[in-house]
């Protein structure tokens, strides 16, 4: 039974306001993270040249997440979830525009799947409950790609100004989105060319060589900080065993690439490759899915022009983010294009399922895929102080060091008095003789150089606490 586009309508305001809860739900109850808490205390305090020009140069400070959250901070209390809220809004921003692309340029059935699978990915979810750029970014670049589409269709010059335009505040959001924003540009230029509108290209060639330098000039003494600073060191060195490896395991929530990952993974790019192939057989035709591949080989291919010339590292894990949203739309475009109804429904139902699956097994509202170690840090405090103060003792507390920019900011901002942090403050890696709690990550973070095995804590005498085996974390008395 054929369902009415009224229908169809409603379904996709029930899916978007559930995950919208969903996220809202998460940003209200997810204690703070490492990145987040970096960002609050050495970031939102700094002034708005500050702020822009990278002083202090850091790449954890994600332009207008920062701004943002400082404007909301003047108006209200400190509170966590207002310092979210930028990015819980930018939820709102991708579900719409997700909305307008795959229900207005796809048929219903395929279109209601490119949905889902645009929303459920539970990795993607994370950032809009958090107090970070990516979800702002992801938010931009969506509503990006709707009016480069729009564009193909209208071949009105404000829509792809709207897009240029929009796709910057995604850089400005998150510096990776860099070369989702060039490579967009190009492509308008490819399109606008198209349409043989001989005006249009030359106000949007000037409007384009504008924007370039405007963003240039943002951009610059950032990057040049951070390039200096050593700073650009988060990232891989091949596409597929970092960029695509890191996507897949943490979209399945997990820290680690197993066996699994990998026949996912694998299973899901055959899928792809194939789909594409067949898309173009005898159909070599420019589309509003030759935009998406354009798009994604386009964002590839600079990013590994960039490791060959400039020895930069490729996107790894967030900072690969703005690969999701190209990848989904260009598999269910090229899907779209193949015609054979049965096949199409066939494979959107099966990957929707399996995403759907992914999405329910690891949906939560206590911890991340990414700075999963911060989940139980506030609990953990707030049972030791609890403790403490039955006993009227004060603890003196180390851990390892994953756990210093949110336990930090605990101690600071909240009523623990009878802990005492004994953290030295010169070497991260050492442990404190006054020390007789510790709180230790049993897992390593290779990428920041965090190695479980090389902490001194496992030299020394100790008795297990508590343990949270999901997220490695270990509770130790120690015994000197």
């Amino acid at each position: 039974m054929k369902l009415s586009l009224f229908k169809i309508k409603h379904l996709y305001l029930f899916v978007g306001s559930l995950l919208l809860l969903y996220v809202v739900h998460r940003a209200l109850n997810i204690r703070i993270t490492y990145d987040e808490a970096w960002t609050l205390e050495s970031f939102v305090r700094l002034n708005f040249m500050d702020i822009i020009n990278y002083s202090p140069p850091d790449a954890n400070n994600h332009i207008i997440n920062t701004l943002l959250i400082k404007f909301l901070y003047f108006f209200n209390d400190q509170s966590l979830f207002l310092a979210r809220l930028p990015n819980i809004l930018a939820f709102g921003l991708y579900i719409f525009y997700a909305y307008k692309i795959t229900s207005k340029y796809l048929s219903k059935f395929l279109g209601f799947g490119c949905f889902l699978l645009l929303l459920t990915n539970p990795f993607v979810l994370d950032f809009f409950s958090l107090a970070r750029g990516y979800g702002l970014a992801l938010g931009f670049q969506m509503t990006s790609l709707y009016f480069i589409i729009k564009y193909f269709y209208s071949l009105e010059l404000k829509d792809a100004i709207k897009s240029t335009s929009i796709g910057s505040l995604a850089v400005l959001s998150n510096f990776s989105f860099l070369n989702f924003w060039l490579v967009s540009v190009l492509v308008l230029f490819l399109i606008v060319y198209q349409s043989r509108e001989r005006v249009n290209f030359k106000r949007f060639s000037l409007y384009s060589i504008l924007s370039i330098i405007i963003l240039g000039l943002i951009l610059y003494e950032p990057i040049r900080k951070l390039k200096i600073g050593g700073n650009l060191y988060y990232g891989g060195d091949h596409f597929y065993n970092d960029t695509l490896v890191s996507l897949a395991k943490y979209s399945m929530y997990d820290q680690t690439a197993d066996s699994l990952t990998f026949v996912i993974l694998n299973s899901f790019i055959g899928l792809f490759l194939v789909v594409l192939i067949v898309s173009f057989y005898k159909k070599i035709r420019f589309s509003q899915k030759s935009i998406f591949v354009l798009l994604l080989l386009g964002c590839i291919f600079s990013l590994v022009a960039q490791n060959i010339l400039f020895d930069t590292l490729y996107l790894i894990d967030r900072t690969a983010l703005l690969f999701y949203p190209l990848i989904i739309l260009t598999l269910v475009f090229s899907i779209d294009e193949l015609k054979r109804i049965i096949f199409s429904r066939v494979t959107i139902s099966i990957c929707t399922i399996v995403f759907v699956f992914n999405f329910l097994s690891n949906a939560n509202f206590y911890k991340t895929a990414t700075w999963y170690f911060d989940a139980h840090t506030y609990q953990i405090l707030n049972d030791l102080n609890k403790e403490a103060e039955s006993r009227n003792k004060t603890i003196h507390l180390d851990f390892s060091w994953p756990f210093q920019s949110a336990l930090n900011y605990y101690v600071k901002n909240k009523d623990f008095s009878f802990i005492k942090v004994v953290k030295p403050k010169h070497d991260r890696e050492a442990i404190s003789e006054k020390a007789d709690i510790y709180i230790y990550l049993n897992n390593s973070l290779e990428k920041v150089g965090y190695n479980k095995e090389n902490q001194v804590v496992n030299s020394k005498s100790k008795a297990i606490i508590k343990e949270y085996p999901k997220e490695h974390i270990i509770l130790y008395k120690l015994e000197f």
